[in-house]
This record gives structure tokens, C-alpha cells and sequence, in this order.
């Protein structure tokens, strides 16, 4: 905290009882997923703050309301060729920590999306580095490529704002 002089003052936070806090909880964040006929979404889900006694503050909503599902069948690849399209290569200071299959659903603002595709999230972690860095890769399950995982652009339609005038009294 800073005085009226411009020095700052250390803020002591004490319990019920005048112990000293040094360590406590801001926050908690949970996250939700969800399921379609049992299968998992895999994307988008549902984020609830909470503060530290356990009151809701925030939440945030990614997932959309299921429109439907494919019109046709969709026949998937098999674990080893979906394994096999991934870019990423593992090695020795690479490595897959989590693959999660399921559908996939586009949760990106101005994205039409008519049914959920299907896919993989293929999370690798760097052990090579001072933080351990994570990264992502989704890879397409539908043996059909044409069968896209996610939405695609809504084409945006801009039009030159009309001026509005004002009737103004003439001084003549």
C-alpha cells in the first residue's frame, strides 16, 4: 500500500484470532466439460470463479447449443493413423502427455458451425526447458478430410453507415 508520502506500507493480514495470514486463497477456478450421447466435447466448456470463501463471482460460457448432427455416416480412422497424422514428433525431450478424442466444436466468435466434428488433442510437454512448456495439436478422426473439425468463417457484411441529419431552423 502506498502512504501520503509515496513510500509504501506493508499490508499485514491478520485471522479472527490476530494470527498473521501469509499464505491464502484468492480464488478457485472450475471448469466443466460436457457430453453428446456419451461422447466427450472436446474444446469448449463452461469456466466458474469462485472466491476464496467459495462464492460465485464470474463464469464464462465457450460451448454453443448442439445443432444438429452430420447428415451421413461418418466412418473414422483407427487410433494408429489418427497417431500417425500428427506434425509433431515426440523424442527425448518431447513428450505426449494427454490425448483426448472426442467431438470437437468451434467456440471461436463469428464461426458458423452446422454439427460437431471429430478429433483429437494431442498435448505435449517440453521437458527441455526451465518452465516445462506445453503444446496442442488437434488432429482430424474422420477418415474423410473433407469432414472439417471445426466451423468456418461467417462472412462479415459491412455497409456504410447512413448520416443522420438534423433539422436545423433556417437563420435567414
Amino acid at each position: 500500500m502506498e502512504g501520503q508520502d509515496g513510500e509504501l506500507i506493508p499490508v499485514i493480514y491478520k485471522t479472527d484470532s490476530g494470527e498473521e495470514v501469509t499464505d491464502y486463497i484468492s480464488e478457485y477456478t472450475v471448469t466443466f466439460g460436457r457430453r453428446y450421447k456419451g461422447v466427450p466435447i472436446i474444446g469448449p466448456n463452461l469456466k466458474v470463479i469462485l472466491d476464496g470463501s467459495g462464492k460465485m463471482i464470474a463464469y464464462m460460457q465457450e460451448w454453443r447449443t448442439i445443432l444438429g448432427e452430420s447428415p451421413e455416416l461418418m466412418d473414422l480412422l483407427p487410433p494408429d493413423e489418427i497417431d500417425e497424422n500428427r506434425t509433431t514428433s515426440v523424442g527425448p525431450n518431447l513428450e505426449v502427455k494427454l490425448v483426448a478424442c472426442g467431438y470437437t466444436e468451434d467456440s471461436g466468435a463469428g464461426v458458423h458451425q452446422d454439427f460437431a466434428g471429430v478429433g483429437c488433442r494431442y498435448l505435449f510437454q517440453d521437458k527441455n526447458s526451465a518452465q516445462p512448456m506445453q503444446y496442442e495439436e488437434w488432429v482430424n478422426a474422420a477418415r474423410d478430410p473433407s469432414f472439417e473439425m471445426w466451423g468456418s468463417p461467417i462472412p462479415r457484411k459491412y455497409s456504410k453507415p447512413t448520416p443522420n441529419y438534423i433539422d436545423r431552423p433556417n437563420d435567414d
